[in-house]
C-alpha cells in the first residue's frame, strides 16, 4: 500500500510550529484581559494588529530556525548517513513514496517575508498613534529575543536557555507588550503577578517536551536546556517547576488578586499533578508514553492560561 508523503505546505505549517502559535495568541489574549478586568476601554483595530506582530513575528523565528537547522543537518555526518539508507532502502521498496523536501532556501524567504509583514504592520500602529515609547521597547526586545533565538551567532535555541527565553518571550513579553499597547499604562503589578507563574509553567512544559528527543539532541551536538542540566536534573527542575507554579498562584490571590479570577486556573492542578508524575515515573525507568507527556504538558499550560484568560474578560 502506498504512503503519501508530506506535502510542501504541510512542512511549511509543521515547521510554523501551531502549538507555539496558539500560546502566543492566549498569552496576548491574556495581557488583553488585563486591561479588560481594569475596564479600560481599547480599540480592537489595535488589539488585531498587535496580536498580528506577535504572530509574524513568532512565525519568522519558526523559520529561521528550521533554515539553520537545514544546514546543521545537511553538514552533520549522521545525518548524511541516515539520509543514505534512507535512499538505499527506498530504491528497494516499490511502494516507497517519493519524498518532496522543500528546499532549505524557501524557509529562509518564508521568515524574512513574515518579518517584512511585521515591520509594516508596527509601522501602522505607529501611523495610528498607538505605540507608545514603553510598547515599542517591549516589542524591540521581544524581537531581539526572538531574532536571536533561531538566528546566529546567539542562536539562543542551542545556547542551553533557549527554552528561557521563549517562555520570556511568550509568558512575560507578549503579554506585557499587549497590556502596554491597549492601556498606554505602565502600571504592570497585577501583570507581574499572572504571569511570572506561567512562565514557570510553561518552562516546565518546554522542558517535558524535550526530554522525548534528549538523545537525538545530544547526538546532534545540540545543547537544549534539557542536555546542558542533564536527563536528571532537569526532571528534577521540570518537577519543581509546575508546583512551585501553581503555589505562586495561590499566593497572588493573597497580593491583592480576586480569588474569583484564579480559582478557574487552580482546576489545572490535577493535571500538572499527573504531568509530575509522569515525569517521576520516567526517571524511575517506567514506559514513557510520550503522546500522552506531550498532551498533559500542553493542556497544563493551555488550559491554565486559558482559563485565567476567561476570567480576566468575564470577570
Amino acid at each position: 500500500m502506498r504512503k503519501f508523503a508530506s506535502s510542501p505546505l504541510s512542512q511549511l505549517v509543521r515547521a510554523a510550529n501551531l502549538p507555539a502559535l496558539l500560546a502566543g495568541m492566549l498569552f496576548f489574549a491574556l495581557g488583553a484581559g488585563i486591561v479588560n478586568f481594569r475596564n479600560q476601554p481599547f480599540a480592537w483595530v489595535d488589539y488585531w494588529l498587535g496580536q498580528a506582530c506577535i504572530t509574524l513575528m513568532q512565525m519568522s523565528s519558526a523559520f529561521l530556525k528550521t533554515f539553520y537547522d537545514r544546514i546543521d543537518q545537511d553538514q552533520s555526518p549522521i545525518s548524511r548517513q541516515s539520509r543514505e539508507a534512507k535512499d538505499s532502502l527506498n530504491n528497494h521498496e516499490e511502494d516507497a513514496p517519493k519524498q518532496i523536501v522543500l528546499p532549505r532556501l524557501v524557509f529562509l524567504q518564508a521568515g524574512m517575508s513574515t518579518l517584512s509583514v511585521g515591520a509594516i504592520v508596527t509601522v501602522l500602529l505607529l501611523a495610528r498613534g498607538a505605540m507608545s515609547a514603553s510598547a515599542l521597547f517591549l516589542l524591540g526586545v521581544a524581537f531581539g529575543v526572538a531574532f536571536f533565538y533561531s538566528v546566529p551567532p546567539l542562536r539562543l535555541a542551542y545556547s542551553g536557555y533557549g527554552e528561557l527565553c521563549m517562555a520570556f518571550f511568550l509568558a512575560n513579553l507578549t503579554p506585557a507588550f499587549a497590556f502596554v499597547l491597549l492601556s498606554h499604562d505602565l502600571d504592570a503589578h497585577l501583570l507581574g503577578l499572572l504571569t511570572f507563574p506561567l512562565t514557570l509553567l510553561y518552562l516546565a512544559m518546554m522542558l517535558a517536551l524535550s526530554l522525548e528527543h534528549y538523545y537525538h539532541d545530544l547526538k546532534q551536538g545540540r545543547t537544549t536546556m534539557m542536555v546542558r542540566l542533564g536527563w536528571q536534573r532537569g526532571m528534577l527542575l521540570h518537577n519543581f517547576l509546575v508546583p512551585l507554579a501553581y503555589l505562586l498562584l495561590g499566593v497572588t490571590a493573597l497580593m491583592g488578586l480576586s480569588w474569583s479570577v484564579l480559582w478557574p486556573a487552580m482546576l489545572t492542578l490535577p493535571i500538572g499533578a499527573f504531568q509530575v508524575w509522569q515525569m517521576w515515573q520516567i526517571g524511575n525507568g517506567a514506559p514513557t508514553r510520550w503522546p500522552l507527556l506531550r498532551l498533559t504538558a500542553y493542556a497544563t499550560v493551555g488550559l491554565t492560561v486559558y482559563l485565567l484568560t476567561f476570567s480576566l474578560w468575564v470577570g
